[in-house]
């Protein structure tokens, strides 16, 4: 049985006009770093490779969430949320959010930095300032906290830098390639989804050497979308003693040992991949009368692990929201919301989301929404 969405109020945190208004992302930015957010643009084409290609090498089992199961799950409800109130706080274009200890900590690219909330969403600190100084951060991207430390990667100084939730700076460490999404395991061992010498990731281990991570199964040459910049951007997430990757183009999730060996890969069900392949197309088509051609948008915005070991993956596209997935072998059921409701546009739009206990916290462009859950009607909606 699936999670059904069903809010009847929102607060968004954002700007200080009031928890209503949008945040417009201030100042000019470099091309290079709209480029690699493109996978987080509503609007978006798609590079000319297959989105169900699967490489050589590989070899997928079922899908996460069988086809005939989504269907059914469509007409029960489980759960309700409901809004938590909260104050307005200033933040422009937040994009990554980890949880710990009873802690939110989001990444404010707009203002470089990283703003720690509690619960409630009342702000308790801010990390980090402009720069590429010793603590300095130039559009921080991805954050992973774990216990009272918290780490973020940030695209214009191009390196790895840790902080203490308390506000104190520990160091910084340089990561080749591609960013992209980050996690930590109990040993302290960073995971970044950065493809680096024939491997799915790079490691950054507690003494700040950097490993390639995950040996790929196939070359990068097999694969369309490396011909030119790779315009999605893979996640990572830590839970249940493994190291969770989704190839964020081919939409298949891979569970591999802290070793790096692969132990278990499932693909998204067809018809979720059918739909947001379809909308891709579409996309690409329309920037191509216009005389325009843009990098490919992910099939995922967010892969969080969950408090009590689960993972979150927030899917894009018109089908459930996201699945809520069994790390063990990766059976899974999907958060559903209904279509064209404006109390569902954040949640739809958000560039990543954590669920605490009864509650889910979705970021997106105009700021952070939040929704408790408590039980809903069972039966037929």
């Amino acid at each position: 049985m699936g999670y059904e969405l069903t809010a009847r109020s929102e607060m968004r945190l954002a700007g200080s006009a009031g928890p209503a208004s949008r945040v417009v992302r201030r100042g000019a930015r470099a091309t290079a770093f709209l480029a690699s957010l493109a996978a987080f643009s509503a609007a978006v084409a798609c590079s000319g490779a297959s989105t169900s290609e699967v490489p050589p090498g590989m070899e997928l089992g079922d899908p996460l969430v069988p086809l005939e199961e989504i269907r059914q799950r469509l007409e029960y409800s489980e759960y309700d949320l409901v809004s938590l109130d909260t104050d307005s706080f200033a933040l422009y274009m937040p994009l990554d959010l980890s949880l710990t200890g009873g802690k939110l900590v989001v990444s404010d690219e707009g203002n470089d930095r990283l703003v720690v909330f509690d619960t409630t969403l009342a702000p308790l600190r801010t990390l980090g300032r402009p720069g590429a100084g010793p603590g300095e951060l130039g559009d921080p991207l991805f954050v992973a906290a774990a216990g009272e430390r918290c780490w973020v990667v940030d695209l214009k100084n191009s390196r790895l830098s840790s902080y203490r939730l308390d506000g104190d700076f520990i160091d910084s460490i340089l990561v080749p390639g591609q960013i992209g999404g980050l996690d930590v395991d109990s040993a302290g061992n960073i995971y970044i989804g950065s493809r680096l010498d024939g491997h799915f990731m790079t490691m950054v281990d507690t003494r700040g050497v950097v490993w390639p991570f995950a040996r790929q199964a196939f070359s990068d040459a097999d694969s369309a979308r490396t011909r030119a910049f790779r315009g999605v951007i893979d996640l990572v997430a830590v839970t249940g003693g493994a190291v969770h990757y989704f190839d964020n183009e081919r939409g298949v999730l891979m569970k591999f040992s802290p070793q790096g060996d692969l132990l278990l890969t499932r693909s998204l069900p067809d018809r979720i991949m059918h739909d947001f392949t379809e909308r891709r197309r579409a996309e690409m088509e329309s920037f191509a009368k216009q005389g325009m051609r843009l990098l490919g948008s992910p099939a995922a915005r967010s892969l969080k692990p969950t408090e009590d070991g689960r993972l979150l993956l927030m899917l894009s596209g018109k089908g459930p929201v996201g699945l809520v997935i069994e790390p063990g072998d990766y059976s899974s059921r999907p958060l559903l919301a209904a279509q064209g409701d404006e109390r569902w546009k954040a949640l739809r739009g958000a560039y990543s989301a954590v669920l605490h206990g009864e509650t889910v916290y979705a970021l997106h462009q105009a700021g952070l929404t939040v929704y408790r859950v408590g039980p809903g009607p069972p039966g037929p909606r």
